[in-house]
This record gives C-alpha cells, sequence and structure tokens, in this order.
C-alpha cells in the first residue's frame, strides 16, 4: 500500500488538469435555451485560444449581427480561468452598467458539450438563457 502511495505521488506532477480553455475545441452553436440546437449555420462558431492563453477569438461560419454591422469573428482578452469557468472582457465593448463599469463576461462549460455566460458581479447560480453546445462533427 505505502508503494503504490509513493508512485501516485511521483506521478501526480505529471497528471494535468485540463481547464477551460483546453476544453473549448470542436464546432459550437449558440442559442436561446428553448430553440434547436446545430441545425443551421447562423450561430455556429468555433472558439480559438491564443498560444499564450490571453485571448479567446469566436469564428463564425457565417457573418452575425454585431453592434457596428456584421462580424465574422471576435476576440475576448482572458482575465482569469478557475474551476469550469473562464473571465473575459470582450475587445471593444460597449456596453456598460449603470455604474460605468465594463461589461464582464463569465463563460460556463457546465458540461463538456454545453457552456452558458454569466455577467461578472451577478450571483454565481445566474444563467444567461443563451446557451452553447457542441455539435456533433
Amino acid at each position: 500500500m505505502r508503494t503504490l502511495a509513493v508512485i501516485l505521488t511521483c506521478l501526480a506532477p505529471v497528471i494535468s488538469y485540463a481547464g477551460v480553455l483546453d476544453r473549448l475545441g470542436g464546432r459550437w452553436d449558440t442559442m436561446p435555451i428553448d430553440k434547436p440546437i446545430c441545425v443551421n449555420d447562423d450561430y455556429q462558431h468555433t472558439m480559438v485560444v491564443s498560444d499564450d492563453r490571453q485571448q479567446v477569438t469566436f469564428k463564425h461560419v457565417t457573418p452575425i449581427d454585431g453592434p457596428n454591422g456584421k462580424v465574422q469573428e471576435y476576440t475576448y482578452k482572458v482575465l482569469y480561468e478557475e474551476g469550469d469557468s473562464v473571465t473575459l472582457y470582450l475587445e471593444g465593448e460597449t456596453r456598460k452598467h449603470s455604474n460605468g463599469d465594463r461589461a464582464i463576461w463569465v463563460l460556463i462549460l457546465e458540461r463538456p458539450d454545453f457552456y452558458r455566460w454569466r455577467i461578472y458581479g451577478t450571483p454565481a447560480e445566474w444563467r444567461n438563457t443563451v446557451v452553447g453546445k457542441r455539435c456533433k462533427e
């Protein structure tokens, strides 16, 4: 039994937990929670994490409506990653809270194939009604 404990202790540094940023690969779709997902390309996207893990770029299959017209990709600055969530700032974000603070977004990976959004500063159990679902390739 003691030998097993020593072996596991030695392996501990080798075994690493994949953070949220490591688990965002594949094609995703974003829709209101009550709508069918991965049916068409309207909001399907990939998430590309920069090599330095400081940015996440959402790349849509087809352009979507943005605040200044159609966009096909947009980038978030990674503020921090913790547990099953990553806290992000949308670069160029113009929306602000009533107190003047910029919106900070928390992407919560609730399951390997399912994410939801929360605005930083809201209760931890609060979730947006728009969900991200991984599409089958």
